[in-house]
């Protein structure tokens, strides 16, 4: 003990306090500015989490439903991907229960078509061509052959089950992988895409945001019969959880599309192009009414919006399984007027995320906690008087504040590399 205060006391002798401590703020202010030698990132995140796992509300959300894919819907219904048939019925029902938005979290970026169905196209097209389907008896053949067609065209069932309903959104990923950049743009992206950006001028903030230039294809037909279209890209922290959702990604060169969380709000509340703006390097407006108007913060240039999460999984979002829809056992009580988001909770199918509350969290659970935090105004955001966003607060329409904050404030502040184009 005493050698210990002896060498303390060298120490000062040699270097008085004022030197220790302008050398340490150095250090400090250089590991903020720069990143190098930053211990403080990974302890910032996991304080984070800790925070956000006690602040998850249990309570179940009253405007959204879950209709999962589980293990048992496999045992029942058979292996995934299903045929598209049973979607098809599925959102048929939801329809007629009277759920306003119905989200289906699953892509579909190709034709489900077997050689049969191929083989009664080509004979139909044969038919019309040698002019056969135009008086009997070849009429009526051609009339059978006709709906044969329509009973194996699995597509046409659940694009028609989607025109029907009038409320079924789709998803869409950006490739963030390659360095392609498409020749043509898809019909579906100028329909989708915010039409109010403010900030567009400011070179900082449009450089800020995250610019992909190819989309993941998207079947044609179901997208001319969507009624919205969002993209599903999650951009993971370095340790690979997902805290936060960019609610507007840049494609080519001047489109910004919106989330799939945003087509959603804006389906469920009936919102036009120009209810919605998006604030470049700020954030989103929506106005909801004349008097109503909720903004969406974002915790850097990138438009990172932090996810508020809520406990899970299974505890705040009420679950009905697929097969349950499927059959029509179900009251409709459970989905009238509500969001209803559709996709696979079974480990092995879908996209499982690590998270602040779980470390297999679903996709469509994910999407749920985002949808969430608009429609109850629940979002982490900084106080004003603070430049760099270090200080996290929790703000809901009730006007309570938590504070919910990273403890060194490096988090937010660094620039993080952009993904591969």
């Amino acid at each position: 003990m005493f050698r210990h205060k002896s060498f303390i006391m060298k120490v000062k002798t040699v270097f008085p306090d004022w030197l220790i401590g302008a050398i340490a703020t150095l250090f400090f202010l250089f590991m903020m500015f720069t990143g190098i030698f930053d211990f403080t990132h990974a302890i910032e995140m996991k304080t984070f989490d800790f925070r956000a796992k006690l602040a998850a509300p249990e309570q179940r959300n009253p405007d959204i439903e879950i209709v999962g894919i589980s293990d048992d819907d496999l045992l029942e219904l058979g292996r995934f991907p299903w045929p598209r048939d049973i979607l098809a019925q599925g959102i048929h029902h939801l329809s007629l229960a009277g759920a306003r938005v119905i989200a289906l979290n699953i892509l579909f970026p190709e034709p489900e078509e077997s050689a049969g169905v191929k083989t009664i196209k080509s004979l139909k097209e044969s038919y019309e061509s040698l002019g056969l389907a135009e008086q009997e008896p070849g009429l009526s053949f051609y009339k059978q052959l006709s709906e044969a067609a329509y009973d194996l065209d699995k597509d046409a069932k659940l694009s028609s089950a989607m025109k029907e309903a009038g409320n079924v959104l789709l998803p869409i990923t950006f490739d963030t992988m390659s360095s392609g950049r498409d020749m043509a743009v898809p019909e579906f992206i100028p329909k989708n895409t915010f039409k109010k950006i403010e900030g567009a001028q400011d070179e900082r903030a449009q450089s800020s945001l995250i610019w992909l230039s190819e989309v993941n294809p998207l079947l044609p037909a179901f997208a001319e019969a969507a009624a919205g279209i969002g993209h599903l890209n999650f951009f993971p922290d370095n340790d690979g959880s997902i805290r936060n959702q960019i609610h507007g990604l840049g494609y080519l060169k001047d489109m910004v599309f919106p989330s799939f969380t945003i087509a959603i709000v804006k389906a469920f509340y009936g919102l036009s192009d120009d209810d919605i703006a998006i604030i470049l390097g700020k954030g989103l407006r929506l106005r909801l009414s004349p008097s109503s108007l909720v903004e969406v913060p974002v915790m850097d240039p990138e438009m990172r919006t932090l996810i508020h999460w809520n406990a899970g999984p299974g505890v705040a979002f009420h679950q009905t399984p697929f097969s349950k829809v499927y059959k029509n056992q179900i009251q409709t009580s459970l989905f009238r007027d509500k969001i209803v988001i559709i996709g696979p909770t079974a480990p092995g199918i879908g996209d499982h995320f690590v998270t602040p509350v779980s470390h297999q969290l679903p996709g469509v659970e994910v999407i749920a906690n985002a949808v969430a935090n608009i429609l109850q105004q629940r979002f982490f955001s900084r106080p004003p008087w603070i430049s760099c966003p270090g200080f996290a607060r929790f703000e809901s329409r009730h006007g309570g504040h938590h504070n919910l904050g990273t403890p060194f404030g490096l988090w937010h502040c660094r620039n993080r590399p952009l993904p591969v184009l």
